[in-house]
């Protein structure tokens, strides 16, 4: 089975007026003033290298490790299927992680690009805005979100799983993902487009 490559994104609070942005995992407030061409790439993890990544947990884990506390959204892109579509969004700390539910992020990330739209008057930024709009509704649109097929899932959505407590073990469980795993279309059409801008993320 061909797994995803994934973009990691780190949500950055601009201001304290609680605006923010999902930027590369690299980036820090303090490059703020570099322009957007000179900002550190997007990570890129392709999971068929990462073999020994089977679990969520064992994902945010290595996140975490690398990248530190924050709020994430992961982006996937699979060969031989159409788009990109989010793979995990949530919260990872010292504590240990919690991954939100889809709908009830969706409407909040939506409300909150277009009144920053509404807000900005720099036409760069605007069309940086517009794009992650674009994208929200891509990703909503994709009926296969989420890790489903390609990671054990470690908690219920919206719960918080502590480092030290243990993943889902339940038989009936890892049997449903054995099954879900050979379900994955390899049908899908490939955006050619899409694709050469991912992969571009990590050059």
């Amino acid at each position: 089975m061909i797994r995803p490559k994934l973009g990691i994104f780190k949500k950055h609070y601009l201001d304290s007026k609680n605006h923010y942005r999902y930027y590369s995992a690299l980036y820090d407030k303090s490059m703020k003033n570099i322009p957007y061409n000179q900002r550190p790439k997007l990570p890129i993890w392709d999971l068929n290298t990462l073999t020994y990544i089977q679990t969520e947990k064992q994902l945010m884990c290595l996140i975490y490790q690398t990248f530190g506390a924050g709020e994430y959204k992961i982006l996937a892109y699979r060969k031989k299927r159409k788009g990109l579509w989010v793979f995990w969004q949530g919260i990872i700390n010292e504590e240990g992680f919690m991954c939100e539910r889809r709908e009830s992020t969706y409407r909040k990330t939506i409300d909150k690009l277009k009144e920053d739209l509404i807000k900005t008057n720099d036409d760069e930024e605007k069309q940086w805005i517009q794009d992650e709009i674009d994208l929200e509704r891509e990703c909503k649109e994709i009926q296969d979100y989420g890790i489903k097929g390609y990671l054990k899932p470690s908690i219920t959505r919206g719960q918080m799983l502590l480092w030290d407590e243990p993943e889902i073990t339940e038989k009936e469980k890892l049997e449903d993902w054995d099954e879900n795993k050979e379900k994955i279309k390899d049908d899908w059409g490939l955006n050619n487009e899409k694709k050469e801008e991912f992969e571009d993320w990590s050059k």
